[in-house]
């Protein structure tokens, strides 16, 4: 219901395609701020910048880029922000603010999330959720379907052991079996039609 009737409930369209893509990806909420038109891929997105008022623009918090599968959905609502975006540079942030050279502050993306859910009647007080519990909320859902270890390394919960033990990049089989997981995971909340890689 968070999802499907976001014209009534997300006063603010970045807030709810950065909910939308949270849920979907494991992204943080800095790397979602970070995300430029260029990231957006036919199938993955490139996770490889973080974004904070006080550093600006830096690599992601485990130091390293990753690629995650992205749902059809999902990409045509990040595009589809882009459109909103007022300013003409080459690369631009999806998530924009009035400064073309940075993304909204982070702050609108979590208004924009409890006042949603307090529309809904949930209390995100009460029950402790912040923007970062879409991260928890992709990771546990992932879980069910996937080792632990192949969502790690999507969502960029690298260990040392864990770094070790596994390539540093997410093989193509990898990336296909994760985002026909995931679209399972979604199926029933995101409505889109569901089309599995080959």
């Amino acid at each position: 219901m968070l999802f499907y009737t976001h014209k009534e409930l997300w006063k603010d369209k970045r807030a709810y395609v950065a909910s939308l893509l949270s849920a979907a990806t494991g992204a943080r909420q800095g790397e979602c701020l970070a995300i430029r038109r260029s990231d957006i891929g036919e199938e993955t997105i490139n996770i490889s910048h973080s974004y904070s008022n006080l550093d600006g623009l830096k690599c992601p918090k485990n130091g390293e880029s990753r690629n995650v599968p992205l749902l059809p959905f999902v990409r045509d609502a990040l595009l589809d922000l882009l459109n909103d975006n007022p300013h003409n540079v080459d690369d631009p942030f999806v998530f924009y603010s009035l400064s073309p050279d940075r993304p909204v502050d982070g702050q609108v993306l979590l208004s924009g999330l409890q006042k949603t859910l307090g529309k809904l009647g949930i209390d995100y007080k009460g029950r402790n959720i912040s923007f970062h519990s879409w991260r928890h909320f992709f990771c546990s859902q992932s879980t069910q379907k996937l080792s632990g270890e192949k969502v790690a390394k999507v969502s960029g919960h690298l260990s040392e052991s864990v770094f070790k033990k596994y390539a540093d990049h997410i093989e193509v089989e990898n990336v296909r079996e994760v985002g026909n997981a995931i679209a399972e995971v979604f199926e029933n909340i995101i409505p889109f039609p569901v089309k599995k890689a080959v």
